[in-house]
Parts: C-alpha cells; sequence; structure tokens
C-alpha cells in the first residue's frame, strides 16, 4: 500500500493499482445509515497534463485521475438539485456544479464520485460577428483556464437544502523543482491573463454596439452627419481590428490582419502555463506591454463615445 492506494503484483507479469481507496476505508455503519455522507478527501497533486504520446496505440490502463476526487453518498436519491462547491479557505467560491449541469454531481441515489479539474473559472471569445464592413471575424480559442496553485481548499456537498464540508489539499508534483510560491505567481499572472482578456472581450462588443447604434441611424442623418458617421465607423474598425484579428475584404478576401490583443493574450497564457514554472520576466513584460496597448485602443473608444457620439446624440434629442 503507497498513500492507501492499493497496488497488486504478479510475480512480474503485470501490476495493477486500484487508486484512492480512501472511501472505503472510511465507511462505517453510522455511515452507511447516514441519509448523506460527504467522504473525506484524498490529497491531489497538481500536474499540468503532457503530450498524447503513443500509449492509446497500445494496450494499457486508464491512467489515474488528475483532477481532485469528491466521494458522497445518498441513501435515497435528492428530492431537489444537489451541488458540489469549491472554495478558498476564506470561503470564496471558486467554482459551483449542480446536478442540473450536463457534467453535474448526481443526484440519484447510492455512492458517486466528482471530479474537479483544479481550473479556476476561464473566459469567454468574442462571438464570429460575420460579414462587417467587409470584414470577417476569426474564432480563436480564449485564454487557458487559471490552475489552482498548491494549498489548502474546501469543499461543500448541498443536498436537499442541507450543506455538508470537508477540507482538501492540492499538492505540487513532487517531481519539478518549482516553489509553491513560483506556482502561486504562475496563478496570479493566468488571472491577470484572464481578467484583461475579458476586458477586452467587453470592449470589442462594445465597438459592435456602438457601430450597430451608428448604422441604424444612417437613415435620419444628412449628407454632412452622413460623412462623420462614416469617419467614425472606420475608426471604430481599426480600434477592433488591433483589438481582435480579422480577415478577408471584398477586395482581398485571402487577406488577413496582424493577430489582435486577444489572440496575443490567448498566445501569453498558454506559454505561461506550458510548464510547472515561475513566469519569465519576459512573460511579465509581453503582458505589461499588451495591457498598455489596450488601454491606449479603450482610451481611444471612450473619447470617440464621449466627444464624437454624445454630442450628436443630445442635438438629435433636442430637435
Amino acid at each position: 500500500v503507497k498513500d492507501d492506494d492499493l497496488v497488486v503484483a504478479t510475480h512480474g507479469r503485470g501490476i495493477w493499482i486500484l487508486d484512492n481507496i480512501s472511501a472505503l476505508r472510511t465507511i462505517t455503519p453510522d455511515v452507511a445509515s447516514a441519509p448523506v455522507h460527504l467522504f473525506e478527501v484524498a490529497p491531489a497533486y497538481r500536474h499540468l497534463r503532457g503530450g498524447r504520446g503513443w500509449s492509446g496505440l497500445y494496450s494499457g490502463a486508464k491512467n489515474p485521475s488528475r483532477g481532485v476526487i469528491f466521494d458522497y453518498y445518498l441513501t435515497e436519491a435528492a428530492s431537489d438539485s444537489v451541488t458540489i462547491t469549491i472554495t478558498e479557505p476564506d470561503g470564496e467560491i471558486i467554482k459551483s456544479y449542480s446536478s442540473g449541469d450536463e457534467d453535474g454531481p448526481s443526484a440519484a441515489a447510492g455512492m458517486h464520485r466528482f471530479e474537479w479539474n483544479m481550473r479556476y473559472p476561464g473566459t469567454v471569445m468574442p462571438p464570429p460577428n460575420g460579414a462587417l464592413d467587409g470584414f470577417m471575424s476569426v474564432d480563436y480559442s480564449p485564454p487557458s483556464s487559471p490552475v489552482a496553485p498548491p494549498g489548502e481548499y474546501r469543499v461543500q456537498l448541498t443536498v436537499d437544502g442541507k450543506t455538508f464540508e470537508q477540507p482538501f489539499e492540492i499538492r505540487k508534483d513532487p517531481r519539478i523543482k518549482a516553489s509553491d510560491e513560483d506556482l502561486r505567481v504562475q496563478f496570479d499572472l493566468m488571472v491577470d491573463i484572464r481578467d484583461r482578456f475579458t476586458e477586452v472581450s467587453d470592449t470589442v462588443l462594445k465597438i459592435r454596439e456602438v457601430r450597430a447604434a451608428i448604422n441604424e441611424s444612417r437613415a435620419d442623418l444628412n449628407e454632412g452627419s452622413e460623412a462623420a458617421a462614416d469617419a467614425i465607423l472606420a475608426e471604430l474598425r481599426q480600434i477592433e481590428g488591433i483589438l481582435m484579428i480579422w480577415m478577408g475584404s471584398p477586395e482581398h478576401p485571402m487577406m488577413w490582419s496582424a493577430p489582435g490583443l486577444t489572440e496575443k493574450l490567448s498566445s501569453l497564457s498558454s506559454t505561461v502555463l506550458s510548464g510547472d514554472a515561475r513566469p519569465t520576466a519576459s512573460m511579465v513584460a509581453v503582458f505589461a506591454n499588451l495591457t498598455e496597448r489596450f488601454e491606449m485602443q479603450r482610451t481611444r473608444l471612450n473619447q470617440i463615445i464621449d466627444k464624437e457620439l454624445a454630442p450628436s446624440q443630445s442635438g438629435e434629442q433636442e430637435r
């Protein structure tokens, strides 16, 4: 037995490991008769997923889980939803899952196991806008979600309004040289990248909202105002092109713009999370540069809204 895992070998011909059977070791008559029981949570090791390799092409056993395992038992099926909530030690919610979700915890009677992949909430890419002023946006992937750093956490199981709680620990991979502090710094940068990406995405959506409002009012504009609107639309398109990649135009359908800040932030997140290590000075500098460039474009957009659009909208209301 190693760390409460059961290892069975057959004199060199084979080996079989039954991972994480801590629930079996703690079952008692009281546990079996309780309406609901949330078992103690075994420590989980944080390690990033490696390459696919060739193992899938050969006969082999399934690898152990890479997440945190929560075991719970329901004597009867829950009459309401079952939720599992992961929190930090101070109670701040990291993620919550409901039995109503597609991959949520089960509300049926019996023994259940739910796995948390150690990921904090991520963000989403602005939706493709299709043909827009002759351009089409490209649907790239958002940044990777931050992975929980080593430390203490808590899990709450709520069944029919009653909550059961257990502490648990995430440990670093014992094979790596990075310290817990290094992985905390990596986590903090990943959170910053995620939050900055969300701000950029919100700004892209704001640009599209402003553009739609201008196009909707074009029919009521005179010749001079229409020319001013065209100039604003051109500037909005330029700002959005800096924030997010565009491809194609009526004249040059195969010509793509340079990658925007969304693509650069997504690429940076992949680089930061490419290994268990403290971010390099270059990674931090790139993030600072992307943040500065974003703030310039956000200021530019706000100036357009405040100086160009607000006066014209005020004039229309007076008329």
